[in-house]
């Protein structure tokens, strides 16, 4: 069984790498950057993957930090869920990047279940663009 594990990207250079080469998906909440794996995990000899993610919100977006925050962990914990729910959403991707670009006035307007289903639906459209460029068309 495939079992994985997600880190915070830490470093300039590895938010520089992910801008430089990453492929970038957008829905009406967010932006991503992502940058898939290039090895199959057939290939992989120890069934133990690590996801480097990143959470963003610039201070235009939301003027008030317990908003930012409150957005930075709801985002945290809609990955680990949908880790949790189906590996598969997470196929082939080393690194990700979340741009959040909208916030409501007040900390408590915004949910768990609206942040987890924009972030599944960026999930889902990047592994459309890794099946169509492998030409597994599904």
């Amino acid at each position: 069984m495939i079992q994985a594990k997600l880190q915070a990207i830490k470093g300039r250079s590895k938010f520089d790498e992910l801008f430089k080469y990453g492929t970038k998906f957008r829905n009406k909440d967010c932006v991503s950057l992502i940058r898939f794996d290039s090895i199959s995990e057939e290939f992989n000899p120890n069934n133990n993957r690590v996801i480097f993610y990143a959470v963003a919100i610039s201070k235009k977006t939301a003027k008030k930090a317990v908003i930012r925050n409150r957005i930075k962990r709801l985002i945290r914990e809609s990955f680990r869920q949908l880790l949790k729910e189906d590996i598969t959403l997470f196929d082939r991707i080393n690194h990700i990047i979340i741009i959040w670009r909208w916030a409501p006035p007040y900390p408590g307007l915004i949910g768990l279940n609206e942040v987890k289903e924009s972030v599944k639906k960026i999930l889902i459209s990047s592994r459309t663009h890794v099946s169509v460029k492998r030409g597994n068309i599904n």
